[in-house]
C-alpha cells in the first residue's frame, strides 16, 4: 500500500535525504494510533518494517519524531508542528493521482452517460460517501449515481451489474467472494469507545479493554451480525472476559448520542485505517480501546466485475481521500 514517491532534501550534515511518501504515511499513522502494531496493521506492513523505517528516518533527519514507552509511542512537539504539514503533503499528492483516474474514466466512457449505484448500511453511508460521492460527481458528470441503504437489519445483497457495495469483512479469516465478485479493500477497521467528554475523569488517553468491562456499554442493534459485525466480534470478546456485563441495546445512533449525554454509559465507534469516525454530536469522543480480540476486520468495496476498472480505481482513491481529510 506503500507509496514510493520520494522528495529530496538536502542536509549539508549528512547529505543528501530521501523522503518518500511512506515516511509521511508512517508519521501520520503513529501519531493517531500511539502504536506500532496498530500503525503498522494499517499501512499493511510489519511492525518490525515500520520501526526500522522509522528509526532510519529519525538518524537520517537528525531529530526525534516519537517518544517510545511501555505505553506505546508519542509525537515529540516537532513532529506534532509538522503533522499538518504532512497531512497537506499527502492530500496534495493525493489530488494529483485523483485528477489523472478521472481522466482515464473520462477517456473511457468516451462522454457517455453510465449508471453507477454505491449500496452500504446507513452509518457507514452517512460518515463516508457524502464527500466520496460529491468530488466523484464533480470530476466525472457523466455518472448517474444512485445511493441504495441497506436495511440495518437487512443482510448484504448480491450486487447487481453497475452496483458498488460498501461493507465490513473479517481479515483474519477473510469469507470466500462468490463466483464473480471481486473485492477492493479500502481500509482496516479497529473498534474506538464512544463517551461523553466528563464521563471519566481524569480523562484518559485510551481505554484498556478490562477497564471498559466495567462500565455500562450502549450498542446499536448489536444482534444484526452483519450491520453491527464490529460491535458483535468485540461483544463477544468481552463476554469471553466478564459474562455479566452490563450491556443496553438502542434501535438507533440517535437514541445511543442522546445515552451518551445523559453520561448513562459508553458506546462503540469505528477508526479507519489511522483515522477516527468523525463524531458531530456536541461533547461527545471517541477514545482508543486496547484490546486483544483476535478478529480483525477491514472496509471493502464488492462488486462484479462489470464497472470500468479505471472508475474502481478513482473510487478507491477518493475514499482514500476522505479518509485522510476526516
Amino acid at each position: 500500500k506503500w507509496n514510493y514517491i520520494s522528495f529530496i532534501s538536502n542536509n549539508h550534515r549528512k547529505g543528501i535525504i530521501m523522503l518518500e511518501t511512506k515516511h509521511l504515511e508512517a508519521i501520520l499513522a503513529l501519531s493517531q494510533t500511539g502504536s506500532f502494531h496498530k500503525a503498522a496493521d494499517a499501512l499493511y506492513i510489519s511492525q518490525p518494517a515500520l520501526s526500522t523505517a522509522l528509526k532510519k528516518l529519525e538518524e537520517q533527519l537528525g531529530v526525534t519524531l516519537f517518544e517510545r514507552s511501555s505505553a506505546g509511542v508519542s509525537p515529540t512537539p516537532l513532529c506534532q508542528s509538522l503533522l499538518p504539514l504532512a497531512k497537506s503533503i499527502m492530500e496534495e499528492l493525493n489530488q494529483f493521482t485523483i485528477l489523472c483516474s478521472a481522466y482515464n474514466v473520462l477517456t473511457k466512457l468516451a462522454h457517455h452517460h453510465y449508471p453507477l449505484i454505491i449500496s452500504a448500511y446507513p452509518l457507514l453511508a452517512a460518515a463516508l460517501l457524502p464527500e466520496v460521492l460529491s468530488s466523484l460527481k464533480a470530476h466525472v458528470p457523466e455518472l448517474d449515481i444512485a445511493i441504495r441503504q441497506i436495511p440495518m437489519n437487512g443482510t448484504l445483497p448480491a450486487p447487481e451489474a453497475h452496483e458498488l457495495i460498501l461493507c465490513i469483512e473479517r481479515t483474519d479469516e477473510p469469507a470466500p467472494l462468490r463466483p464473480g465478485l471481486c473485492r477492493e479493500t479500502l481500509c482496516t477497521l479497529e473498534p474506538r469507545v464512544c463517551l461523553h467528554k466528563d464521563y471519566l475523569k481524569p480523562l484518559p488517553a485510551f481505554l484498556d479493554e478490562q477497564e471498559l468491562i466495567e462500565l455500562p456499554i450502549i450498542t446499536i442493534l448489536k444482534n444484526n451480525t452483519l450491520s453491527s459485525v464490529v460491535t458483535t466480534s468485540i461483544l463477544n470478546h468481552l463476554y469471553s472476559l466478564k459474562s455479566d456485563l452490563l450491556v443496553t441495546d438502542v434501535p438507533s445512533s440517535t437514541i445511543l448520542v442522546s445515552f451518551l449525554q445523559k453520561q448513562l454509559g459508553v458506546g462503540f465507534s469505528l477508526q479507519f485505517d489511522f483515522t477516527p469516525m468523525h463524531i458531530t454530536s456536541e461533547n461527545i469522543i471517541t477514545l482508543p480501546l486496547r484490546h486483544t480480540n483476535p478478529q480483525t476486520f477491514a472496509l471493502s468495496l464488492v462488486h462484479m466485475g462489470q464497472i470500468p476498472p479505471e472508475l474502481v480505481t478513482l473510487l478507491v482513491q477518493l475514499f482514500h481521500n476522505a479518509l485522510l481529510r476526516m
